[in-house]
């Protein structure tokens, strides 16, 4: 009775350990399908870990230097929504200018706002003003201060 009591235990603990090692066998084998891509070239590095161990999971050229991905997008995103807050509204103004016909457009720093986007704006307002002024577009780029370097003591 022992042995068999014994076995069903270790059976058991084996079983998540087997489910586990089938389910990094299957996500090895997708992400070695995509970052083989000849699609992407050469130049695709990665590195996924296991959130609760550290354990590295799946690795490419996870230790040569990369220039950053597109998702560090993620990253910037988490750090506006953690300083501004998730229902912040990021917004563009539109000032008359000194100029007679002059638009300036502000804008709030919209991750979503695109070139497009301002032509249409611009287009919009001009309608509502006199056709007889010719209209021009400036932006205002004042919203935010331009990056700083440290200086270095010489």
């Amino acid at each position: 009775m022992v042995p068999s009591r014994w076995s069903l235990r270790l059976r058991a603990i084996a079983a998540p350990r087997e489910a586990s090692e089938q389910a990094e066998a299957r996500i090895n084998a997708r992400l070695v399908k995509r970052v083989e891509n000849p699609r992407f070239g050469n130049g695709v590095a990665v590195a996924v870990l296991d959130a609760a161990s550290g354990r590295v999971i799946f690795s490419r050229k996870a230790s040569q230097p990369m220039l950053p991905a597109s998702n560090m997008k993620i990253i910037t995103a988490v750090t506006t929504v953690a300083a501004v807050g998730p229902d912040h509204v990021f917004r563009t103004a539109v000032f008359p200018g000194a100029a007679p016909g002059e638009i300036v457009l502000q804008g709030g720093g919209g991750p979503l706002l695109t070139s497009a986007d301002l032509r249409s704006l611009a287009s919009d307002v001009a309608a509502s003003l006199d056709p007889a002024v010719p209209i021009t577009v400036s932006t205002d780029l004042n919203l935010f201060a331009a990056p700083s370097r440290p200086r270095v003591a010489s």
